[in-house]
């Protein structure tokens, strides 16, 4: 039996785990706590020239679900609005931009699942 944890508690986690994973992958993290919509926060990091924002999603491992691996069209847009917000308050709006989307499913305390979907909205354009 696993003890429940707070909505907080578990993207502090998973935030933690996916600065973490990104780091060992040679990302350079610029900005914590980005607010993409209200109620969801994700990363933004540089790998090479390139400005990375990163929605985190994860899960419980005792609900039996993975996390979503596809924004929905609606969460989509709240994506590219903020990413667009963020690159206009930083004077960044040259830069190179990607959309990933880092999928946990927690396991423990300190073990998750976890899948790294780079370029996570390039095959969802209509």
């Amino acid at each position: 039996m696993t003890t429940e944890i707070t909505a907080e508690t578990l993207e502090t986690r998973s935030q933690t785990m996916a600065e973490h994973f990104l780091n060992e992958k040679g990302y350079r993290i610029v900005e914590r706590d980005w607010c993409i919509k209200q109620g969801s926060s994700g990363l933004v990091a540089e790998d090479d020239d390139t400005l990375v924002f990163i929605q985190v999603l994860s899960r419980e491992s005792d609900d039996g679900k993975l996390p979503e691996e596809k924004p929905a069209r609606r969460s989509r847009a709240s994506f590219e609005l903020s990413a667009a917000k963020y690159l206009s308050r930083n004077n960044r709006q040259s830069s190179r931009v990607r959309f990933d989307i880092i999928s946990l499913l927690l396991l423990g305390k300190n073990q998750a699942f976890l899948r790294h979907h780079i370029d996570a909205l390039s095959s969802d354009i209509e």
